[in-house]
């Protein structure tokens, strides 16, 4: 019968990468199906290990396989401190897949960076700013300035998905990149952010709604914007109040809101009905949790009222959740989606000028290269609309 081949690698490393991935000794000798004393031994180097028994490993950490045979673990990045989530409570430490997504995200931001030197061609920099100091509605005022979110939402209407998918354009044109998650749970995070000096990074969950998505994606900008990106530190209330507040009034200024009220059908009084909220939440391309929540902070209700319709929505969320998904969209569809149209553009591009191969293309985007047209196609439809405003 032939040996297995022993793997060479140091004991410390098993043990980085499983800790940096998410799971516990008991986690990972389930994934293995083995006796959690089993990775004890071989983390303590009492034991070794097969190529094969590596390899799955390597699967399961979701890290490559020459990721094993550095000498010593590598540093990790700093933790990230900031994530939208649903439930409030104790926050858990993240889950194996969302700590992946945190890894793609660095990984696609160094790409960037990479393919901006081989091109020769500096990368964008952020440079919008705020402070807790200034009144949320002026930050907000700033944000619906510098993205055109007027004329995004005017040009739109209440298509919630078309507003995501412009206003992601117009945020990312400011310096940074937009990725969305597939495989998160929209209880665990809702999105998260990397502050960095040069093209830090907001991450929306595919996975949620639409309207709750926009409010993400402007709450996670309000925290780069205070240089204060990460996974939401539920101790750190007032800055996650703040960035709430921003993003409520750049999504339903408080001005525009009240006119929307004047015309609407309500009958006036503090009290809404489901009908008049949809029809708010439609007009601003926004949820109508957060329509409610506005109203609010504009006199317009009381907390009681708001309290328990805010009850009723996080149940409803929570229900559909459960629901499957009406299918997967189509290959090029969703690579666009998860990458960004910076990103893939960039990636292009550096394939175009013979900087990157297919396989580094087929690579950085996560794609079948059989899609590649049809990405291609896709991206320069997407480049038109925005040039002609369509």
């Amino acid at each position: 019968m032939a040996r297995s081949i022993v793997a060479q690698v140091e004991p410390a490393i098993l043990e980085w990468a499983r800790r940096t991935s998410g799971y516990s000794i008991e986690e990972a000798a389930r994934k293995v199906d083995a006796e959690p004393e089993k990775i004890t031994a071989w983390e303590s180097g009492t034991q070794t290990l097969s190529m094969a028994q590596l390899r799955q490993l390597a699967d399961i950490y979701d890290r490559p396989l020459a990721a094993f045979y550095l000498a010593s673990p590598p540093k990790e990045p700093k933790a990230l401190r900031d994530f939208r989530h649903m439930a409030k409570g104790v926050q858990q430490p993240p889950s194996p897949k969302l700590i992946a997504e945190m890894r793609q995200a660095r990984y696609r931001r160094a790409v960037a960076l990479d393919v901006y030197d081989q091109l020769n061609d500096k990368p964008p920099r952020f440079t919008l700013r705020a402070d807790m100091n200034e009144d949320p509605v002026t930050v907000a005022a700033r944000i619906r300035d510098v993205t055109r979110l007027d004329n995004i939402q005017n040009r739109r209407g209440g298509d919630a998905r078309s507003v995501l998918a412009s206003l992601r354009v117009s945020v990312e044109q400011l310096g940074l990149l937009v990725f969305q998650m597939s495989d998160v749970e929209v209880e665990e995070a809702r999105g998260f952010s990397l502050t960095e000096s040069s093209l830090p990074v907001i991450v929306l969950n595919a996975k949620d709604a639409v309207t709750a998505r926009l409010f993400t994606l402007m709450h996670e900008l309000a925290h780069l914007m205070l240089h204060d990106g990460g996974i939401c530190d539920l101790g750190d209330n007032d800055v996650e109040v703040y960035c709430n507040a921003v993003a409520g009034n750049a999504l339903v200024p408080a001005d525009r809101l009240r006119q929307a009220v004047a015309t609407s059908v309500h009958r006036g009084g503090t009290t809404w009905n489901d009908d008049e909220l949809e029809d708010l939440a439609h007009r601003f391309a926004v949820s109508p949790e957060a329509i409610i929540r506005r109203l609010l902070d504009a006199g317009l209700t009381t907390q009681k009222a708001y309290q328990s319709k805010r009850d009723e929505y996080l149940k409803h969320y929570a229900d559909t959740a459960k629901k499957k998904s009406r299918g997967a969209p189509s290959q090029p569809v969703l690579v666009l989606s998860r990458a960004g149209l910076s990103f893939a553009r960039l990636v292009l591009e550096g394939y175009h000028q013979d900087r990157l191969t297919l396989s580094d293309v087929s690579d950085y985007l996560s794609v079948n290269l059989k899609h590649l047209p049809e990405i291609e196609r896709q991206v320069t439809k997407r480049v038109l609309s925005l040039r002609t405003g369509v």
